[in-house]
């Protein structure tokens, strides 16, 4: 699916024709062929996205800043597994490829629409602070989950264990699997912010001649 984002013109409000952001989830081939060559850019492959070299990962022909990144827990239907997402930034457009929703891209849409006077490099910034946000919210609830977990495995006080038995073995298995099942998905989300800390420091470095201050001063929030 292709969405496309304009700018509007003058002080009538009307949208032109230029994108600053086009957004491609789960692209067919003749969506990435008409981007590429109606933008002038290299929209990666699925496979190129997934590739885990950071030279594959961050580069720059020019002042377009190619990135990619693994998404962490966003898609129950592909089992929790890292899906692939790339940044193509450049001063005039911003184009996102992803093969899952995104919790943080919903939000910066309806903002876009409601400002329509936003540009490439703010969209960016933008959809960054949303996914930090939500990655944040994420281990919050991770930690509520294991705290719940250590308070059915061994009390709410720590100071007794449970008497042996058939129920007991099993809650026990079962605490032990809600265990695992978080340190997974905790180290998902680490790789995540990991790799959206190394966009935002190649961004700062890259784009010090066009990205605006205010822009800057949220950049080193992050």
């Amino acid at each position: 699916m292709l969405s496309t984002f304009g700018t509007t013109s003058g002080d009538s409000g009307a949208r032109s024709g230029k994108p600053i952001w086009i957004d491609l989830l789960n692209p067919t081939p003749d969506e990435t062929a008409k981007v590429a060559a109606e933008c002038g850019i290299h929209v990666p492959s699925r496979d190129s996205l997934q590739e885990v070299e950071t030279s594959s990962r961050l580069r720059a022909e020019g002042q377009v800043l190619y990135m990619s990144m693994p998404l962490a827990v966003q898609d129950a239907s592909a089992g929790f597994a890292p899906l692939p997402l790339g940044f193509i930034l450049s001063p005039e457009l911003l184009v996102t490829v992803r093969y899952s929703e995104v919790h943080a891209f919903a939000e910066v849409k309806a903002h876009v629409e409601m400002d329509p006077h936003m540009g490439s490099a703010a969209v960016f910034v933008t959809l960054i602070d949303g996914m930090v946000d939500f990655s944040a919210d994420m281990l919050e609830n991770l930690s509520r989950k294991l705290a719940a977990v250590s308070a059915s495995a061994f009390g709410r006080n720590g100071d007794s264990l449970p008497p042996r038995g058939k129920r007991v073995t099993h809650a026990l298995r079962e605490s032990l699997k809600g265990v695992g099942t978080a340190g997974d998905h905790l180290s998902r989300i680490r790789e995540s912010l990991l790799s959206l800390q190394r966009i935002v420091g190649f961004v700062s470095e890259m784009a010090t001649d066009w990205l605006l201050p205010e822009l800057k001063t949220r950049r080193n929030r992050t």
